[in-house]
């Protein structure tokens, strides 16, 4: 299946090709028809698009976050250009590989894209205290490869790359909120950079990231404290701090509850 990058597509084009669904909403016509309104990205971009026929059958298929193969014609809507969706599908179980379907058209992140992302991260990562500063640079140097590699758990980054692109985005968002906010950003930063860090034990890079039985037993909490306690000295109070973080959804801690929020708010925002 020929695949039509959102960058070339043009006026009248008839189109087919696979796209990652950032928002979709069920929407109602002046005349009371029901239509559904999405926003498609790929690697090249983004455009919007709409369902008209057979709504109530996709709208149960097709998701924030779904990764979707689409056939439709190019419009121009109010000066700009639309997919007008003759049919939509998701994407799911390597249904569309014979197909010519690869993550990388969607997602793909140039090398130097991720290389600053990294170098991004890193640069935090500098801000620490000197009692774990060094330990903590050593275990990015020594997983560098896989961090600008795996994906994210959360549905805006669970792509190839994602990882450190949702590292880099929360660290930064972190940079410019602390400046408002009352609580310690160095530990914050501390907290942001663990709290996922299972994730560089849990996929098989071998195999277009599928997670081994043993790592899904485990899970990639436990798999984040024992990186823990491999880098981070046990007597140093920061290594207690990065467990809770680690293995906490919600907590009455506040620092906790602001290294959560701000990952919870930075999804939300890629999803708008």
């Amino acid at each position: 299946m020929p695949n039509n990058s959102i960058a070339k597509l043009k006026d009248g084009d008839s189109i087919k090709g696979f796209y990652f669904c950032k928002n979709i909403q069920n929407k109602i016509t002046r005349l009371g028809d029901e239509y559904l309104d999405l926003i498609l990205e790929d690697s090249t971009g983004n455009i919007r698009a709409k369902v008209w026929s057979y709504v109530d059958h996709y709208k149960d298929d097709i998701r924030n976050g779904s990764k979707v193969a689409v056939k439709g014609k190019i419009i121009t809507y109010n000066n700009e250009l639309e997919i007008d969706i003759l049919h939509i599908n998701s994407i799911e179980n390597g249904l569309y590989e014979k197909y010519g379907y690869d993550d990388d058209l969607i997602f793909k992140h140039s090398e130097n894209e991720l290389k600053n992302f990294f170098k991004n991260v890193k640069s935090f990562c500098q801000l620490l205290p000197k009692e774990h500063k060094g330990m903590v640079l050593k275990l990015i140097k020594d997983h560098e490869s896989v961090m600008v590699k795996i994906p994210a758990l959360d549905i805006p980054y669970n792509y190839p790359g994602g990882y450190i692109k949702q590292l880099s985005s929360v660290l930064t968002i972190n940079s410019r909120l602390s400046k408002d906010y009352s609580y310690d950003y160095k530990k914050i930063i501390a907290g942001l950079i663990f709290k996922n860090i299972g994730l560089l034990k849990y996929y098989n890079l071998n195999d277009n990231f599928s997670v081994l039985d043993k790592n899904l037993v485990k899970g990639y909490k436990i798999l984040g404290i024992d990186l823990v306690d491999n880098y981070l000295n046990p007597k140093d109070e920061i290594s207690d701090f990065i467990k809770n973080v680690i293995i906490s959804d919600s907590c009455m801690d506040y620092e906790i509850g602001v290294i959560n929020s701000l990952y919870e708010c930075d999804v939300k925002l890629r999803n708008l």
